[in-house]
């Protein structure tokens, strides 16, 4: 985040922090990293004044897509359709997602990735049919005592051919996510206590 801060590559659109009745508290109590990344990121917030007002949400994302020209470039991200439905009823939620992926994603070439919690409600808020991939993430314990793995699976993906099973996985920062088969040892990957670790030949 931080190089793309110093670049001036990154906008945040911020429907969260009208929620704080305290304000000036919120901000005297955070630690020394959260004062940095905030005075860091401070140019680059787009406030939101009411997130319940889906225009208002779409127009500041347009704003700050044409601040960056962002056109067959980038990337949006929405963390998460779970705090939209905060703010946002079901219905105007899903007409949200179809503007801006018509907006967005087609007008302007750019894609879009949104996260949402599908375990209590069996599925995304939003009718599969809107979006051209889905990928399920996971936790599970039967495969090793040791360590719950991370298992992600693709359940949708226009226009190409998919295998649904799901896939084991780790997050390493210089390498970013590699897969390991069914048959690896997790001990290969992981030094119980100290964390995911290297392997010799990643699968």
């Amino acid at each position: 985040m931080l190089p793309a801060l110093e670049n001036d590559r990154l906008r945040i659109i911020d429907c969260f922090t009208y929620r704080l009745e305290d304000r000036d508290g919120f901000r005297d109590n955070r630690n020394d990293w959260s004062t940095f990344v905030g005075e860091a990121a401070e140019d680059a917030i787009v406030d939101v004044r009411d997130p319940s007002d889906r225009r208002e949400v779409a127009n500041r994302l347009h704003g700050a897509l044409d601040d960056l020209e962002m056109t067959e470039t980038g990337l949006v991200t929405i963390d998460s359709l779970d705090d939209l439905g905060s703010v946002l009823h079901e219905q105007s939620i899903r007409e949200f997602v179809t503007e801006v992926r018509a907006t967005v994603c087609k007008a302007r070439f750019v894609p879009i990735v949104a996260a949402a919690t599908t375990a209590e409600q069996g599925g995304p808020p939003v009718a599969e049919h809107v979006f051209d991939g889905i990928v399920d993430l996971r936790l599970t314990d039967h495969l090793t005592p040791e360590a719950r793995l991370k298992q992600l699976a693709v359940r949708k993906l226009t226009g190409a051919q998919l295998l649904p099973q799901w896939v084991t996985y780790e997050h390493e920062p210089a390498r970013g996510l590699f897969a390991f088969g069914p048959n690896t040892d997790a001990r290969q990957v992981y030094d119980f206590g100290n964390g995911p670790v290297r392997p010799n030949r990643p699968r």
